[in-house]
């Protein structure tokens, strides 16, 4: 059998069973003390409310079938205890939903700079889809919010170049992450 982790995770997979549990001494499940989360993302909340795990701990414990509802993306979550009329704060943090390759249906697993190159690169050879052309992209002075399709030739150039280079960044993150060299080469001049 698998050991329970005593600590929020910093990841989770949708449709996988979360489970924790957590040790508070000075709010007992067993003293009617109510652990609970509330996980939030653009426009979306999550509670959570962990149940009394009969050694003094609290048990988070969400079934595979809630999480599978649950929308990828990074999550900032705020822990809470409960007690008739009393609320105290206990911790923050955040956490990754991933997506469920198992259960997808053609997910798009690009990082979101890949699909904005990608999407640059066909407008630049003007063989953007309709989704494409419809990106929309913070660029230049200001920041404003622009269509793709609406961008110069040279805003163009310009925003292929930086999402290169952010790209770039994120596959030697990745070949590090996996122990490998970053992939940079290093040009040495030699002076005779």
């Amino acid at each position: 059998m698998v050991a329970i982790p005593s600590i929020e995770p910093s990841k989770i997979t949708a449709g996988d069973t979360l489970k924790f549990t957590k040790n508070l001494p000075d709010y007992l499940p067993a003293d009617s003390w109510v652990l609970s989360y509330a996980l939030v993302k653009d426009g979306l909340t999550i509670s959570i409310t962990a149940s009394d795990n009969s050694d003094g701990t609290h048990l988070v414990n969400v079934s595979a079938a809630t999480t599978a509802a649950y929308k990828a993306g990074t999550y900032k979550w705020q822990s809470y205890v409960t007690k008739t009329t009393d609320r105290y704060s206990i911790g923050s943090g955040t956490i990754e939903v991933v997506d469920d390759f198992a259960a997808s249906n053609g997910l798009d697993a690009r990082a979101h700079c890949k699909i904005v190159l990608d999407a640059l690169e066909a407008t630049i050879q003007n063989k953007a889809t309709k989704d494409q052309s419809g990106y929309s992209i913070s660029f230049g002075e200001g920041g404003a919010s622009r269509s793709i399709s609406r961008l110069s030739f040279g805003e163009l150039l310009d925003a292929r170049k930086l999402y290169r280079s952010e790209y770039r960044r994120l596959k030697q993150q990745e070949r590090i992450s996996q122990g490998l060299d970053s992939g940079r080469e290093i040009h040495i001049r030699m002076g005779v």
